[in-house]
């Protein structure tokens, strides 16, 4: 079902994802029927790579629109909420947190890391808001939604990447 109002558009779906709908970005695509999967795909109705959050996500960032909204509804359903533009001080704290988090999943799967200066970008912020991001940033890491990349970086060189990525002191751990 889509719902359109005003300010969001409302997608609900039957059933729960078959992953954890915060690693949609990195996971390989799973479903639920493969047969029917193939099927679509052969007729270039679906595309099999999954690559579709991808697109979304980018493509809300294009347009400095909120992070999507994934709710799981008990057993029964999903709701993917789309919002409409908000500028950055009109952004609730869960959506400033949603929007970083979204953003260095985006930039991590893409072998980047995200950072003061590319969330102003992203947020259309200049260089006078550095604080506004700070303050961001340190919700969204007390959130547990991100984390450093390299804990021993200098102040100036510090970069976040996604609660689930590898951090320069663990990529070599074996």
């Amino acid at each position: 079902m889509v719902e359109i109002f005003n300010n969001r558009i409302i997608f609900s779906n039957p059933g729960v994802p078959l992953m954890d709908p915060m690693r949609f970005l990195d996971f390989p695509p799973r479903s639920r029927n493969t047969e029917l999967a193939d099927l679509l795909g052969k007729f270039k109705i679906v595309e099999s790579r999954g690559t579709g959050i991808d697109k979304v996500v980018a493509s809300l960032e294009e347009h400095e629109l909120p992070a999507l909204e994934i709710l799981t509804k008990g057993t029964d359903a999903t709701q993917v909420t789309i919002h409409s533009k908000k500028l950055f001080k009109d952004m609730s704290p869960t959506e400033k947190n949603e929007s970083i988090y979204w953003n260095a999943c985006l930039h991590y799967v893409n072998d980047e890391q995200i950072n003061n200066a590319s969330l102003r970008k992203r947020f259309n912020l200049t260089s006078n808001d550095s604080s506004l991001i700070s303050k961001a940033i340190s919700n969204a890491m007390e959130a547990n939604l991100i984390k450093l990349y390299d804990e021993k970086a200098g102040r100036k060189f510090v970069s976040y990447i996604p609660f689930w990525g590898v951090s320069v002191q663990n990529r070599y751990k074996i």
